[in-house]
């Protein structure tokens, strides 16, 4: 069984052979900003984590569990959804207002 050193190592030889980034806070971020921008058009949380996964790999970054994935998603995705309520809302009640 390696120690935890050279299982870091062994990590980090395998990433620099593959050409591939640890999933760090850039890659949180770069989550959150792709997210927000389908969570706009798509609310399945499937179809958000499968654009999720799309993008980091695309962007080669090392992929998160799927519990951080889900709960990044999720928490993105109640976000959005609240600003497009709350946009909404506004709009409708600036309608009523102008129809009475």
């Amino acid at each position: 069984m390696p120690s935890e050193r050279q299982r870091r190592n062994y990590q980090q030889a395998i990433r620099e052979y593959l050409g591939i980034k640890p999933y760090d806070k850039a890659a949180q971020k770069l989550i959150a900003i792709v997210v927000s921008s389908a969570a706009e058009v798509k609310d399945h949380p499937a179809d958000l984590i499968n654009i999720t996964i799309e993008e980091l790999v695309k962007e080669r970054y090392e992929l998160p569990t799927f519990n951080s994935l889900d709960r990044l998603v999720s928490h993105v995705r109640s976000i959005t959804n609240n600003r497009l309520f709350q946009r909404v809302s506004q709009n409708l009640s600036s309608f009523v207002y102008f129809l009475t």
